[in-house]
């Protein structure tokens, strides 16, 4: 069972490569290299954003040959982070200059190759749903703390803080009956709707809060994950940041 973080995201649809979306980088007949030269970054780039898995050192290595001048100083700043982090993406993403350039390089990428950007989907909840039930949650490193064993059903508003050192996410799984977390966490199929369904999460940079998770439960069975991948090739989960609870 698998999923990807939840911030920043870098899922696009790619559209037509044409050139009114390449005019900001010199397109017409009289630039065709150009033009190659644009189409074979965006073109590296869907790959990265549609592949499972972060990107391999080879990959970081060729887009900053790839990049354009307008974004290959950001470039090349987030590739070496992913190298020098060896897999830790959660510690990449807890430098807020690492963020900075990524939201550059989605703007450059979004006008020059015409991708969709999904920022404002992705911002986490500042506010808990009205009327909901506030359960606070402190992610450390690495585990989720404050989650009761038993939640009441309805609307829930998980607030999370983070005060571990790397970027972490909750994300909410309502769980089939009988269902074996464990199991599912290793299983490299992805479970089904019927045995495991994702109904929220939230994300936050360590050293930050103030967001949250708002949720409707139903009776059942829950799990708590966080899916970043983390130090020595490990996703969070695998280091024990994964717990379940009840809702009656």
């Amino acid at each position: 069972m698998h999923a990807s973080p939840s911030r920043p995201a870098r899922l696009r649809a790619l559209s037509l490569v044409s050139c009114l979306a390449l005019v900001a980088v010199a397109c017409g007949d009289d630039d065709d290299t150009a033009s190659a030269d644009v189409e074979e970054y965006c073109a590296f780039i869907e790959q990265l954003d549609t592949q499972d898995g972060p990107p391999t050192n080879e990959q970081l290595e060729e887009i900053q040959e790839l990049a354009p001048d307008a974004v290959k100083d950001d470039t090349a700043m987030v590739a070496e982070a992913f190298i020098a982090a060896d897999g830790d993406i959660g510690a990449v993403f807890s430098d807020p200059d690492i963020e900075e350039a990524f939201g550059r390089m989605e703007a450059h990428d979004a006008e020059v190759c015409g991708f969709e950007t999904t920022e404002d989907e992705d911002e986490p909840d500042t506010e808990p749903a009205e009327g909901a039930q506030i359960v606070p949650v402190r992610a450390v490193d690495f585990a989720f703390e404050g989650i009761p064993a038993e939640v009441p059903a309805g609307p829930v508003a998980f607030e999370l803080t983070n005060d571990g050192d790397s970027a972490h996410e909750m994300v909410i799984i309502a769980l089939a009956e009988g269902a074996d977390l464990d199991a599912l966490l290793s299983s490299e199929e992805e479970p089904s709707e019927d045995e495991a369904r994702e109904v929220g999460g939230t994300f936050a940079p360590p050293g930050e809060g103030g967001v949250y998770a708002n949720v409707e439960l139903e009776p059942g069975t829950y799990a708590v994950v966080c899916f970043i991948p983390g130090p020595e090739g490990k996703s969070h989960h695998e280091l024990g940041m994964r717990t379940t609870f009840t809702v009656a």
